[in-house]
């Protein structure tokens, strides 16, 4: 089987087109290093092997043979005789302990968290016996948990791995029994936080795979995790910029018509109220027409600090488009909506804007119908908004079916 798997490796990886480093590994069984040498790869090798320039091998032994090879490549500096230490020391422990006193079962699943290893070096790995106790911790898990591997084994992993989603909120639930059902190795789900208690939240990605039986089947699972908080940080930061509009800064429509539905879903969830409010902009094109736009774009920003300072905290302030603007009201019913818009009328009212006077708004406001989609939920909306147009400005309206 060595055999066929160094061949296999011969045809991908040979340093001047003569010496083949894994070869070398297997025949002497010792570890080997080329440094700012070019490796090509073989002529007959897939299109995906690309060349490289610095390369170790170690090889794993077990009762004087060789069970496996572990191969790093291109480190940024010269590879020294310290890596090799250092690799020899963690992988051939990390497999005597594999085939130490524990039984064939605890062995195999065992070896699956070894192959874990060497596909995930920088990765927090946690396995699990099939009630879903952990068997086995590394350091990084045990640096990205804030447990240590002492006081974990033995514990339910949702002690230890304790993970949310984000926006939800909602507990990730992992177990060993859902896991092997799969039979597949699972991504984690977007936006998981990680909030153990014992250090800082982040976000991580991940997977989870299915252990291995004496026989074969799956058991209990191996969690593999990173931190990815820097990553999801610069997509928010890129998300931003495309959620946001440029002159007032508010969340554009595009995030709102995302958001929309997850706030619809959660108010049936949780049994909850939600509403909206409508407000546009009286006479805004007289505005734009006598002063131009420069004085236009002014308004806007002024009318959305007003704002900003009047509604609440939770309440979502958009830009829905031209001089309309929606306030998302989550915990709200259909009278405190009225009550919310009436006081920004009354504030808009009441404030002065420079070389303009005052710039008053015509308000709607809609709860939300859980019989009905957005599409319905904003025609009431915008009725409502346009009947206080009608009945002469500066107001606040509802629908007629409301």
């Amino acid at each position: 089987r060595h055999g066929e798997w160094a061949n296999k490796e011969a045809r991908q990886v040979a340093i001047d087109s003569k010496v083949v480093l894994t070869d070398e590994v297997l025949k002497g069984v010792k570890s080997s290093i080329v440094n700012e040498r070019y490796v090509e790869a073989d002529s007959n090798a897939r299109e995906e092997y690309s060349g490289i320039s610095r390369f170790v091998s170690v090889p794993i032994v077990e009762d004087d043979r060789v069970v496996a090879v572990v191969g790093v490549a291109d480190k940024n500096d010269l590879y020294t005789d310290t890596d090799i230490l250092n690799m020899e020391l963690l992988f051939n422990a990390a497999w005597s302990k594999i085939a130490s006193k524990r039984g064939e079962e605890d062995s195999r699943r065992e070896r699956r968290v070894f192959e874990s290893m060497l596909m995930s070096l920088n990765d927090g790995i946690i396995a699990t016996d099939e009630y879903g106790r952990i068997i086995h911790m590394n350091y990084m898990a045990e640096k990205l948990t804030g447990w240590r591997r002492s006081e974990a084994e033995g514990l339910a992993v949702d002690d230890v791995f304790v993970a949310y989603i984000d926006q939800a909120g909602d507990r990730l639930a992992i177990s060993p029994t859902g896991v092997v059902k799969k039979s597949i190795a699972t991504d984690l789900p977007q936006d998981v936080i990680l909030r153990t208690g014992r250090t800082p939240e982040i976000y991580i990605g991940g997977k989870v795979t299915p252990g291995l039986s004496s026989d074969g089947t799956d058991t209990g699972m191996v969690l593999t995790f990173h931190d990815i908080t820097f990553e999801r940080k610069r997509q928010r930061e890129l998300e931003n910029m495309s959620y946001r509009d440029p002159l007032t800064d508010l969340y554009n429509r595009r995030f709102f018509e995302e958001r929309i539905e997850y706030e619809m879903t959660r108010s049936i969830r949780h049994n909850e109220s939600l509403s909206l409010i409508l407000f546009d902009i009286d006479r805004f094109k007289n505005i734009n027409d006598t002063w131009g736009h420069p004085v236009g774009d002014e308004v806007l920003k002024q009318i959305t600090d007003v704002a900003k300072r009047t509604v609440r905290e939770v309440d979502l302030l958009v830009r829905f488009g031209g001089e309309e603007f929606l306030i998302l009201m989550p915990h709200t019913d259909l009278r405190g909506a009225i009550v919310a818009a009436e006081k920004l009328r009354k504030v808009f009212e009441s404030t002065n804007i420079p070389a303009i006077g005052v710039v008053t708004a015509s308000f709607g406001v809609a709860e939300y119908n859980r019989k009905e989609n957005f599409t319905g939920w904003y025609r009431r909306l915008d009725a409502a908004m346009y009947k206080a147009k009608n009945e002469g400005r500066n107001k606040v309206a509802i629908n007629e079916e409301d």
